[in-house]
């Protein structure tokens, strides 16, 4: 089929194709919410034939939906068809279990989506079920979107995969995501590093998987504060009193200088223009959760600048970098960028975001997606091709 792609699934994990499980779902375009228009959520049916049927309540069976497909019986191999999927879709993968997923309404929209499979919630239906998953946007006849995809572990780390994409456009091939042996190696540093074993969540006495702090700290199980001494110790370096100040190039020439005034917000002044001409995007000063779960947001009023200069303010608050460099990375291929991504994550006096380091320290070329907008500066598994011919997603041994 023409809006098809061909992909090959390989399994190196410890576990035979017929324990292996998986489900897509996504849709076709994109929900515009703005204009008040909504699309309708499918799931794959058939992945030799890459066939898909809208999500409906009605499909529950014993209050659950049951879109599982088995590895082993329900591809050539291996092979299969990923289907045209331009609005977000998400291909998940389970070992042993099928994901318990039910029917879920979206608010303002007249279609149902499925229920999230939890990871990282004890009580969740999904406890102790080994699962993971990645994300993508496949329209491959389209040269201007083709197919786009990540490896994401923003919320946890269960099993580590690799992403291969073949197309016109990337002759050779172009690779993203983890080697052989990365699940352990990922789950044992955690496990080593003081204050941070807790993120790996066992199940009947084995690791099961690895869960990002943010969710520590909603399960109670991670310092609500651990971060607060080094955000503190920012917000008063870059004090308005000081000399020191905070510089983002948002787009080539443009640039904004920050520093905290009186008030405890961190303010970003546009150089050379006056506040009349250009919004000024404002911080407050951000817990510890808020910024491991990427919720360090401009104030209202700080316009489309605010939201580049918080897409790097956040990642580099993770990365404990801001005191040893007094520029934020913003446009990808920049001296700021290329200095952020070699200075990624060093810790000010013992502390920084180590599950993200260590999610980092074990990918390909060091690019993953171990936390949000980890794509600032050209740092994530995101991979592309506007003329693909295949892709190999691969489940690495453990």
């Amino acid at each position: 089929m023409s809006d098809t792609l061909p992909i090959q699934i390989v399994n190196k994990t410890p576990y035979a194709d017929s324990d292996i499980w998986f489900v897509i779902t996504g849709q076709k375009q994109p929900d515009m919410p703005g204009g008040k228009r909504f699309f309708p959520w499918y799931h794959l049916t058939d992945a030799k034939a890459g066939t898909l049927e809208q999500i409906l309540p009605s499909d529950e069976k014993n209050g659950l939906l049951d879109y599982s497909i088995n590895l082993g019986t329900g591809t050539d191999g291996g092979k299969m068809l990923l289907p045209a999927l331009d609005g977000g879709a998400r291909m998940y993968f389970s070992v042993k279990n099928k994901l318990k997923m039910k029917a879920a309404g979206i608010v303002g929209s007249p279609y149902f989506n499925n229920t999230t499979p939890n990871g990282w919630n004890t009580n969740g239906d999904n406890f102790g079920t080994l699962f993971d998953w990645w994300e993508f946007v496949n329209l491959p006849m389209d040269p201007k979107t083709g197919f786009n995809a990540n490896l994401t572990q923003v919320d946890m780390v269960g099993i580590p995969m690799s992403l291969r994409v073949d197309g016109k456009d990337t002759p050779g091939g172009d690779v993203v995501g983890f080697k052989a042996g990365a699940r352990s190696k990922i789950l044992s540093q955690l496990k080593h590093t003081p204050g941070w074993g807790s993120l790996v969540i066992q199940h009947g006495g084995e690791d099961g998987v690895a869960i990002a702090p943010f969710h520590g700290i909603e399960n109670g199980t991670f310092s609500m504060t651990y971060l607060d001494p080094y955000i503190d110790a920012v917000w008063a370096h870059y004090a308005a009193s000081g000399s020191n100040r905070l510089w983002a190039e948002v787009e080539t020439g443009i640039f904004f200088v920050g520093s905290v005034d009186a008030s405890g917000n961190f303010v970003f002044e546009r150089k050379g223009v006056s506040d009349a001409e250009s919004p000024t995007p404002e911080f407050s000063k951000p817990t510890t959760f808020q910024v491991f779960a990427n919720q360090v947001n401009a104030k209202a009023g700080g316009g489309i600048h605010g939201s580049e200069i918080q897409g790097a303010l956040a990642p580099a608050l993770n990365r404990t970098v801001l005191m040893s460099q007094d520029h934020l990375g913003v446009i990808s291929g920049t001296e700021a960028c290329k200095s952020t991504m070699r200075n990624s994550f060093q810790p000010w006096k013992g502390l920084t975001n180590y599950y993200a380091k260590v999610v980092h320290a074990n990918a390909i070329d060091g690019r993953a997606y171990a936390l949000g907008n980890d794509d600032n500066c050209d740092g994530s598994s995101f991979i592309v091709s506007r003329q693909p011919t295949g892709a190999t997603i691969t489940l690495e041994a453990f």
